[in-house]
């Protein structure tokens, strides 16, 4: 069985130094692939949420997708190169 892990591109959590800790870390454990999310919007004006809630904050922060695995690639060796064994 082959296992990936997401990188954390949204939120608080989503951070340079979060990504290339996990990136890392992963590749140490062994894990075969990095996956990352995509949010395309985020309403200028959000009205709330079902039973009045507002809109997280952490909800406005994304990270673009294709720079957050290129970031992730650049400081491993295994998925710079695609290698899984």
């Amino acid at each position: 069985m082959k296992i990936g892990i997401g990188l954390p591109n949204f939120g608080i959590m989503g951070t340079r130094e979060n990504v290339l800790a996990i990136a890392r870390e992963s590749e140490k454990l062994g894990y075969d692939s990095l996956w990352v999310g995509e949010r395309l919007l985020f309403p200028t004006q959000p009205k709330n949420l079902q039973g009045g809630r507002a809109w997280p904050e952490s909800y406005q922060y994304s990270l673009d997708p294709l720079g957050t695995l290129a970031l992730a690639a650049g400081a491993t060796e295994r998925f710079a190169w695609g290698r899984v064994s």
